[in-house]
């Protein structure tokens, strides 16, 4: 017995002395913040549960997000009368409610990336206010069905009981059922595909002779459809500015949002 306690005693004794160093190692607790840091191993880096997603980004992000862009966006206008021309058809005096900002940095709010950095996003749309991350041409037809697009979401949130709460609701549930493809989310769908037939109208009905016809751009990189339009819409005088209002269910989105 007195054997075994000694052998014990000498294992023990050799552990004590073959302890190794840890310092300035992985294993060294004052460097784990940096060795973790953009890792997996980051919480930041975690993906969030669809619970998560629902009970924070969709409502609480959304809505700070709409409030803070409202807030600080300093420079807005209304659409022009040749913008209004080509839009009036479809949304009727929706297009006097809307307005515009440009050059605001949509991905992000208050240095935190926002929902929608991951499709890199060029717009956001919250109720009446459409805000873009670039400055517009305001001749171009292909910005001007930018806009249309954008009017798309804002029919959405009429739609939608004309609150932010119900289309962010709305928009971040329909993301979480297809993993975020911006292009299966249903309100996108809906307002690319009118985008597309909104070129087409144009190119159909109002061709400019003063501007060469060119193809249009992939709407997005899921939907690649393109037509041929005039590079420039052919703008004309305010009196001509038109009153009918053309109702298509195609492009309109149902969604059951009781919670």
């Amino acid at each position: 017995m007195k054997k075994i306690v000694s052998v014990i005693i000498l294992f023990s004794a050799g552990l004590a002395w073959a302890e190794p160093n840890f310092k300035n190692t992985p294993f060294d607790p004052k460097t784990w913040k940096k060795t973790i840091k953009n890792t997996p191993l980051d919480p930041k880096t975690w993906v969030k549960t669809a619970d998560e997603l629902l009970n924070f980004d969709s409502v609480e992000f959304c809505e700070k997000q709409a409030s803070y862009f409202a807030e600080t966006v300093k420079s807005e206008r209304p659409l022009t009368h040749a913008e209004k021309f080509y839009l009036r058809p479809w949304f009727g005096d929706l297009v006097d409610k809307v307005t515009l900002a440009q050059g605001v940095d949509v991905n992000n709010f208050r240095g935190v990336a926002s929902f929608g950095e991951s499709y890199g996003a060029g717009a956001k749309t919250f109720g009446y206010r459409i805000y873009f991350g670039e400055t517009l041409n305001r001749g171009l037809t292909f910005s001007l069905s930018k806009i249309a697009h954008e009017l798309v979401h804002s029919f959405q949130f009429e739609q939608l009981g004309g609150t932010i709460r119900n289309f962010c609701r709305a928009y971040t549930d329909e993301a979480i059922k297809h993993e975020g493809v911006y292009d299966q989310i249903s309100l996108e769908v809906a307002a690319l595909e009118f985008q597309l037939d909104f070129l087409k109208w144009i190119a159909a009905n109002y061709p400019n002779p003063g501007s060469r016809t060119v193809r249009s751009k992939p709407l997005s990189p899921g939907h690649q459809r393109t037509t041929m339009i005039p590079e420039y819409f052919r703008v004309f005088d305010p009196e001509f500015a038109v009153t009918s209002i053309v109702n298509d269910t195609k492009y309109t989105v149902s969604f059951d949002i009781t919670w």
